[in-house]
């Protein structure tokens, strides 16, 4: 595969992972990736594409993301990695938080590699930031992450 179409498999690749047409659990995938890192504490996150399989960033699914995944096969590719960063831009009037985030993607074949960028800003709104305290309280009480957000989320209903 020539550089340039490797370029272009980066860059759709992060055109994908900026888009809305991703979700994580039914939210945006990217806003979720930010709240998770706002959440942990870091603000780069490292992760691998494999062919065939759902892609997972810092133990979040993407839902549908094997459509995209099984696509990838056909090229061949040695790896694909990826890093992602969220930067803190400060506050809107209204309060909540605005954040830029920072995809790149690099795929490698036989020694050559094709890289992409993209920017995409984000905000963190106050009903997000308010299901992070709660996991956070819920998390302080000595019960893990994973719960604390299936708790958050119940209805009460059974």
């Amino acid at each position: 595969m020539k550089r340039r179409e490797m370029n272009s498999v980066a860059r759709s690749l992060c055109a994908y992972l900026c888009s809305r047409n991703n979700d994580i659990a039914g939210y945006w995938g990217i806003g979720m990736l930010c709240a998770a890192s706002r959440r942990q504490g870091k603000p780069k996150m490292s992760f691998q594409i494999r062919p065939g399989q759902l892609i997972r960033i810092v133990g979040c699914e993407l839902t549908g993301s094997t459509v995209v995944a099984d696509k990838l096969g056909k090229f061949h590719l040695d790896s694909i990695e990826g890093r992602l960063s969220f930067f803190e831009d400060g506050r809107y009037p209204h309060g909540a938080e605005k954040y830029t985030c920072g995809v790149a993607v690099a795929v490698a074949q036989e020694g050559r590699t094709g890289m992409s960028q993209a920017m995409r800003e984000l905000t963190l709104l106050r009903k997000v930031l308010r299901q992070e305290v709660d996991a956070l309280r819920l998390e302080v009480r000595g019960k893990p992450p994973g719960q604390a957000e299936s708790v958050a989320g119940a209805d009460g209903g059974g």
